[in-house]
């Protein structure tokens, strides 16, 4: 989906500094893509129902250069 996904991320236009909320974030690899378009003055939030899908988005986003 990594094609797909690099196509919403510059579709949504989203400004330095904004603010995400990805409802179902799943494993956390559009978190990353997010973090990325927003910078460092963003912020990024996950939510998932699934609380193994969480524990992956942490492991995940913890070895991105955006972390934090």
């Amino acid at each position: 989906f990594a094609p797909i996904d690099a196509e919403m991320i510059e579709w949504l236009a989203l400004p330095p500094g904004a603010r995400v909320l990805d409802a179902g974030c799943g494993p956390g690899t559009m978190l990353a893509q997010f973090a990325a378009a927003v910078g460092p003055a963003g912020h990024v939030a996950g939510l998932d129902a699934d609380a193994e899908a969480l524990e992956r988005a942490r492991r995940y986003l913890a070895a991105q250069p955006h972390a934090g």
